[in-house]
């Protein structure tokens, strides 16, 4: 039997529970700044607030993009990859397993170094067209805002802060590629609560969307030299001393083909949904454009949130990739995505009820988006958090089809928005959506990636995703005709 000491040491080390533990401290921090923020801001306020996540989010993109990749192969490495093997894509497919190797560490610490100047590339490239980019689009919302001169200083604080949270991308990915999530999940959680906290003390000492801005972004900082020294203390308790090892833009030359296909399937999908909210902008006045971002949003948050089952087991995912192990792999993925569709669904069918009750208690500024749209929206969601863990799971095989079924999904979503929109208005943003994913993204998703595990989609689905499906379609009806009455 374990005891209660090694049970609670299990759970503190849990890669899922401590990202939940993050990600509840994310939602902890909103309870505690968002009521302030929805009572005190202006409409046109709120909206900007969001708008100026939409745009970094854009940029962080650039970066993100390697990070899954340099994460897998510093998993690859940590099984007993050479760069040899690297270079030649010889790890996660079918070629070299990598069972009974051992970690160089050399390679380790080669693979990681080479990665700075790639990071440093990345920022120097992406934050001038950030800002110019950004500065064009907000003209609009910052001209709706209370404090035009105010708002547009809180944007330079936003773009001088943004390149720390870039540079820090490669520690990150360092942290999940050697199977620390749990430890880099905890520190996170720790600055987020301190990050509300500030967040709580500037609003309720009559600060405005400035004020809030700076207090966010000092923790975007600090967030910085936090994941630099979890980084070093990792590399310490692998290697060692730190061999003396130069760069090598060979290990960058095995890293690009897959990153940049990380880097426009990214683009091309969480980037649309940015660049959507930035063209709405343009167009709508302040109160139903914070509206639609606060759902937008808040819908954001319950798909990161429901992410948590699956992502946080990817490093293992990739050494059971490595190592061949396809039967057990089959088993995990999908436990995984069973938990993570039972999070989405719970917490999207509550949602409607908890915000109608909270915006009307705190005296919002703005109203909840209406039932039928939720619903729709969370349904385009459920199908596109199908397709995403299916593309996740594939990747562990090192070939990346992100970049051209993102990028058809994405096209295919603006064009058919462009033609909804005139007639059903806004509900044109969730039908599009689901119609795109479902003809696209998530079933080729999902045949690449049970194909890979050698077994058949409806076998897989049967106990994965067709219950998921079920299960909220009929909570969305149903919730749905109460909300209603």
């Amino acid at each position: 039997m374990m005891s209660a000491g090694s049970k609670l040491m299990s759970l503190w080390a849990s890669p899922t529970l401590m990202t939940w533990l993050n990600l509840g401290a994310r939602v902890s921090s909103l309870l505690l700044v968002l009521p302030l923020i929805l009572r005190q801001f202006t409409p046109g306020d709120i909206s900007l607030y969001y708008l100026f996540s939409s745009i970094i989010g854009l940029q962080l993109m650039c970066g993100t993009g390697f990070v899954p990749t340099l994460a897998r192969f510093v998993s690859f490495v940590l099984s007993g990859a050479k760069l040899e093997d690297l270079e030649a894509n010889k790890v996660g497919g079918q070629n070299v397993p990598m069972a009974g190797r051992t970690l160089d560490p050399a390679t380790l610490v080669a693979l990681v170094s080479t990665m700075r100047n790639t990071f440093v590339g990345v920022v120097l490239v992406s934050t001038p067209l950030a800002a110019l980019i950004g500065t064009i689009f907000l003209v609009k919302p910052v001209g709706l805002s209370s404090d035009v001169e105010a708002s547009w200083i809180a944007w330079a604080v936003v773009l001088g802060t943004t390149p720390f949270v870039l540079l820090g991308g490669r520690y990150s990915a360092l942290l999940q590629g050697s199977g620390r999530i749990a430890l880099d999940q905890r520190w996170s959680a720790l600055f987020v609560i301190f990050g509300a906290l500030s967040g709580l003390a500037v609003i309720t000492m009559g600060g405005g969307l400035l004020a809030l801005v700076f207090a966010n972004q000092i923790w975007q900082v600090a967030g910085f030299y936090r994941l630099r020294w979890l980084a070093h203390k990792t590399i310490r308790d692998l290697v060692g001393e730190w061999p003396a090892v130069q760069t090598d833009v060979r290990f960058f030359r095995a890293l690009w083909p897959a990153a940049w296909r990380s880097i426009v399937g990214i683009l091309a999908s969480n980037g649309v949904t940015a660049a959507i909210g930035l063209v709405f902008a343009q167009f709508l006045e302040a109160r139903p454009l914070a509206e639609l971002l606060f759902g937008v949003r808040i819908m954001s948050l319950i798909a990161e949130f429901s992410r948590a089952p699956f992502y946080s087991r990817i490093p293992h995912f990739n050494s059971l990739r490595a190592e061949n192990r396809i039967p057990e792999l089959t088993l995990v993925a999908g436990k995984a995505m069973r938990l993570s569709y039972a999070a989405f669904i719970f917490l999207a069918l509550a949602a409607p009820w908890v915000a109608e009750e909270v915006l009307t208690q705190i005296g919002s500024q703005i109203g909840f988006p209406s039932s039928s749209f939720w619903f729709w929206l969370a349904a385009a969601h459920l199908i596109e958090r199908m397709g995403a863990m299916h593309v996740q799971l594939y990747s562990t095989t090192n070939h990346i089809i992100w970049h051209w079924l993102n990028g058809i999904s994405g096209l295919l979503w603006i064009a058919l928005l462009a033609l909804l929109l005139p007639r059903v208005g806004l509900m044109a943003y969730p039908w599009a959506m689901i119609a795109a994913y479902s003809l696209s993204y998530s079933p080729v998703a999902a045949y690449y990636s049970v194909r890979s595990l050698k077994i058949g989609y409806l076998e897989f689905e049967q106990r994965t995703f067709f219950p998921a499906l079920v299960g909220f379609s009929a909570g969305a009806v149903a919730l749905g005709a109460l909300l209603q009455r």
